[in-house]
């Protein structure tokens, strides 16, 4: 099932934690799940963000979660992902496709004129780039990041 949600439970929220740290592992990074939950959550809370989730029954397989801001050059509202991880068993087209075009049908609601996404580099293949250029996303930034 794959609904926009904020996760109450314990069990959901241990559930999306395990989640969370497995995008984390494949980004090369360690999660800080109390400051990932506090940041995210406090944006849900406030209404300038938004996270889909694919459940299978409480287990949750999969999440996209997204804020709204004006484009720093355009001022125009922009919806962004903040994260998008799928269990590679649940990785179809259909989920992939069905999340993103809710992120969509959501953000044109609010009033966004752009929608952004994420490649993590570690895509080697290029699958995601591939992919978002498939469904009308044009590459427009490459970003760079250094460990102090």
């Amino acid at each position: 099932m794959t609904e926009i949600v904020f996760l109450k439970t314990k069990k959901q929220m241990k559930a999306l934690q395990s989640l969370c740290e497995e995008f984390a592992e494949l980004a090369g990074k360690e999660l800080s799940w109390k400051h990932w939950h506090s940041a995210v959550g406090g944006l849900v809370q406030n209404g300038i963000a938004s996270c889909i989730v694919i459940r299978d029954d409480e287990d949750i397989v999969g999440i996209l979660a997204y804020s709204y801001f004006p484009d720093l050059i355009t001022s125009e509202l922009s919806a962004t992902e903040i994260c998008w991880y799928i269990k590679p068993d649940y990785r179809s087209k259909d989920n992939a496709q069905m999340m993103l075009d809710m992120m969509e049908n959501e953000a044109r609601e609010k009033g966004c004129k752009f929608l952004n996404m994420v490649c993590l580099e570690n895509d080697r293949t290029g699958v995601m780039g591939r992919y978002y250029r498939s469904i009308g996303f044009d590459k427009v930034e490459t970003s760079y990041q250094k460990v102090l």
